[in-house]
């Protein structure tokens, strides 16, 4: 299989803590125009313009502890957490929601991944536990 010929366009930094996971928003297919939506170890969610290298949106306390793993699909994001929660939030036209739409569980440990696709999403705990929500 060829593959496209990928060059670096930007290079920015989002906060002062590490990120953990990215995605990038429906609707957006270029480096150029497209936004990013991230998690960080400073319990935040982050929507930047990777066109301009700002932050257009924060979600401060998003979780409890560092967002650890985030996932995308249509018009919704799940986010999992060193807390042990994984949380369901809608997109906007201008990010996503300041709060989230629900909490789909509660781990017993931190959740190291979160898949959503479709109706089902899935998590997955430092302890091995998959839970899958439909």
């Amino acid at each position: 299989m060829d593959l496209p010929e990928m060059m670096q366009s930007r290079c920015f930094s989002i906060g002062d803590l590490a990120l953990s996971s990215l995605q990038i928003l429906p609707g957006h297919g270029t480096s150029s125009d497209g936004n990013i939506v991230a998690g960080s170890f400073d319990n935040s969610i982050y929507v930047f313009s990777s066109e301009f290298g700002n932050v257009v949106q924060q979600v401060r306390g998003a979780h409890m502890d560092a967002v650890s793993a985030l996932s995308l699909c249509g018009s919704s994001l799940v986010t999992g957490s060193w807390d042990a929660l994984v949380k369901l939030w809608a997109l906007t036209p201008s990010g996503i929601s300041n709060l989230p739409v629900m909490t789909l569980a509660e781990h017993d440990c931190e959740v190291k991944a979160v898949c959503i696709s479709g109706p089902i999403a899935a998590s997955l705990a430092s302890d091995g536990t998959v839970k899958l929500f439909d």
